[in-house]
């Protein structure tokens, strides 16, 4: 399953590090983390996860931040279900498991979380470890992209352009693909004026009027 002319796009990875701790507010005192965590707290546990996986304060052990990441998942922790998706994906620490990383992601998106969304669709569109399909990675590209990720919204837009795994429509793909260059995304301008080469000035009017509903809408 082939991408012909945009295939690059979908190579674009989401801006955020293996092991991010931006979602989270800056913490230094180890033992009142450790403290926390043992108690239980399932933010603290993933970011004392989070502390292992990167060398912060303490060695650096995949293994001490899976266990950590573990209790807090199984408490249902978002992030920490992306964490240990992202540690099963990439191996580290652990022999690599794609399925493994999909059903933790696939517990996590269920409740949003937009990094799990987005690596489901990668998922599709790679057709690792799952059946390659444009119609489920464009399910989790939008869910996405309607929460604001505007790696998603692009994606979602090509793929509406190109008619992979949907009806294929240049007002649906422009409404979405201007919303990411309205926020800066590096190729969305380029596509948008390849668009609007090829659109009538009816379609174009239309077009904009729905990205400009999307925008009222989604958070920015």
């Amino acid at each position: 399953m082939k991408i012909p002319k945009y295939r690059y796009i979908f190579l674009i990875l989401l801006l955020m590090g293996l092991y991010s701790s931006s979602l989270f507010a800056q913490e230094s005192d180890l033992k009142d983390i450790k403290l926390r965590a043992e108690k239980g707290e399932m933010q603290a546990q993933t970011q004392l996860g989070l502390l292992y996986a990167n060398g912060e304060q303490v060695e650096q052990s995949f293994s001490d931040a899976k266990l950590w990441w573990e209790k807090a998942a199984e408490q249902g922790a978002a992030a920490a279900q992306f964490y240990l998706g992202k540690i099963y994906a990439s191996g580290a620490g652990v022999e690599k498991d794609q399925l493994e990383a999909k059903k933790w992601w696939e517990l996590s998106a269920a409740q949003d979380n937009v990094p799990s969304l987005f690596n489901l669709a990668m998922l599709y569109v790679n057709g690792e470890a799952v059946t390659g399909s444009y119609v489920e990675a464009g399910k989790y590209f939008e869910k996405a992209a309607r929460l604001g990720n505007v790696q998603s919204q692009f994606n979602f837009g090509v793929l509406n352009v190109q008619g992979f795994g949907f009806p294929q429509s240049d007002e649906n793909g422009y409404a979405w693909i201007k919303l990411a260059a309205d926020k800066g995304h590096p190729n969305a301008m380029e596509f948008l004026e390849d668009l609007e080469g090829r659109m009538s000035p009816e379609q174009l009017v239309a077009a904009r009027a729905k990205s400009a509903e999307f925008r009222a809408v989604i958070p920015q």
